[in-house]
């Protein structure tokens, strides 16, 4: 499109469900039968398709990680998390907070119930690293037209700033929500670059409040409900709407924060982004995505339900059967019943919700004054050695 000499290109998606789902189901076959191990090249291939299927100008984004550097860096990162989350252990239990033995009385409650909020924040600061790790991974594995993007170092930075923010709106109780969101991204889009142009991020957090108004509202109806002097049924109807209106909320928050995070990214001077996502389009995909895998899982259940229960009633019809062995049958067979269904709606779950999210938030995505990219020339920066492997072990960033 041409707007007083000013080029613009929307991205474009092209990936198909059917091709993902067998993808899915083929690597997710693989990783039941290694224990897992195989779950480091599913996940590569099920990026190489994506990424593939991510298009601008015609031409296709290349994913350039591999399983095996992504399984050896996870190995790397438990072993610092082991160290890390030992030492944690023998310093409470040097100060008498062993969380790992029956209280018997109220003291060692309490002492108990503060060692685990203790486990829980030592962690936050491991997943604050491993999501910073990951991008920068993303980031670093990413090219265009042969332009690699990438991400400078800077997880610890990242780490305190995080464990900062996040503090402050939990004290607020949401209210500088708004501001955690706006200066983390901010933080990792300046420390970004496509091929040797900077990325930067504009804009203020202030103007992210305009998404966060729905989820306020609803804590009124919260404080409403609690205060009002309503019977149980209408309190009980206030408590759900207000429920309802929190996950609503929280969805617009990150979908239309999204869209204005990325309208105020720049890459050099020249090269904007122009983004809109719809709030409605993806509660659509989730909810019609959510009803299609609660479908297909009760009609799984019920088939291998009727399937394990035939051998027993088969028994109970008074035939010359071995009852013993029947039983093993039926014990087999509910066990490959459960693992077909976690491989079927995980692969249901990546083409009907993850995939189709994805796509929205693609195709709703472009940049303006396009041509500025043929200025732009490959950079030199160093690569990422230990890949995701924090990311992995704590599983953040697990699905894509």
């Amino acid at each position: 499109m041409h707007a007083l000499g000013v080029i613009t290109k929307r991205f474009e998606y092209s990936g198909g469900g059917k091709e993902l789902l067998l993808i899915a189901l083929k690597t997710g076959f693989l990783t039941l039968i290694t224990l897992g191990i195989y779950r480091f090249w599913a996940k590569t291939k099920i990026r190489n398709f994506i990424w593939a299927s991510a298009l601008l100008d015609g031409d296709a984004f290349e994913y350039h990680g591999t399983g095996l550097e992504k399984f050896l860096g996870f190995l790397l990162a438990i072993v610092i998390l082991a160290l890390y989350l030992g030492a944690i252990q023998a310093v409470l239990i040097f100060l008498g907070l062993n969380m790992f033995t029956e209280p018997t009385t109220q003291a060692q409650f309490f002492a108990q119930m503060g060692a685990l909020y203790i486990n829980i924040f030592a962690v936050s600061p491991m997943i604050a690293f491993a999501t910073y790790r990951a991008r920068r991974y993303r980031m670093l594995r990413t090219s265009w037209r042969g332009i690699r993007s990438g991400m400078e170092d800077g997880a610890w930075g990242y780490v305190w700033r995080s464990m900062m923010y996040k503090l402050l709106a939990i004290l607020s109780l949401g209210l500088l929500l708004p501001l955690a969101k706006f200066r983390l991204e901010k933080y990792m889009a300046d420390r970004s670059y496509f091929g040797e142009t900077a990325v930067t991020q504009g804009g203020e957090w202030k103007a992210l409040y305009a998404y966060v108004k729905p989820f306020i509202y609803c804590i009124i109806v919260v404080v409403l409900a609690i205060f009002t002097p309503f019977n149980g049924v209408l309190k009980f109807a206030l408590f759900l709407i207000a429920f309802i209106g929190i996950m609503i909320a929280l969805v617009n928050f990150q979908v239309q924060s999204f869209g204005y995070l990325l309208r105020h990214k720049k890459i050099g001077p020249d090269v904007e982004f122009f983004s809109t996502p719809s709030t409605g389009s993806v509660i659509k995909i989730v909810l019609v995505g959510g009803l299609i895998i609660t479908l297909v899982s009760i009609a799984i259940t019920v088939i291998f339900s009727a399937l394990a229960l035939g051998p027993e009633f088969l028994a109970l019809t008074g035939g010359d059967f071995d009852t013993n062995g029947l039983g093993v049958v039926s014990f087999l067979i509910s066990v490959f019943g459960y693992f077909a269904l976690l491989l079927i709606l995980g692969a249901l779950n990546l083409v009907w919700i993850t995939q189709r999210v994805l796509a929205h938030y693609v195709t709703s995505t472009g940049l303006t004054n396009f041509a500025a990219l043929d200025k732009i020339r490959q950079s030199e920066k160093s690569q990422l050695r230990d890949a995701e492997g924090f990311a992995d072990a704590l599983d953040v960033g697990g699905a894509i």
